[in-house]
């Protein structure tokens, strides 16, 4: 393997790596939220997590965030979600 092979084997690998790092910041932190969005609607326990991990999923369907905050939004009562909230 030449010098450029292998600064272009290295350049994929960072891309893939920082592809996968960037899932797992997303997903941890959709699943924080949707563990909030479970405790405003009384929801705790396994219950929480299960709704946590139900938002996680939503979030795959498209690139994002904004449907995310459309399923919390639909979830939770008015007065418990706000675009000022977030």
């Amino acid at each position: 393997m030449n010098n450029m092979d292998e600064r272009r084997s290295a350049f994929e690998n960072k891309y893939a790596n920082d592809l996968e790092l960037k899932f797992r910041i997303e997903a941890r932190a959709v699943r924080a939220f949707g563990l909030w969005v479970a405790e405003q609607m009384n929801i705790i326990g396994e219950e929480a997590n299960v709704y946590a991990d139900r938002l996680v999923r939503h979030n795959l369907k498209e690139p994002g965030l904004q449907d995310v905050l459309e399923k919390a939004r639909e979830d939770l009562p008015e007065d418990r979600f706000s675009d000022h909230v977030i």
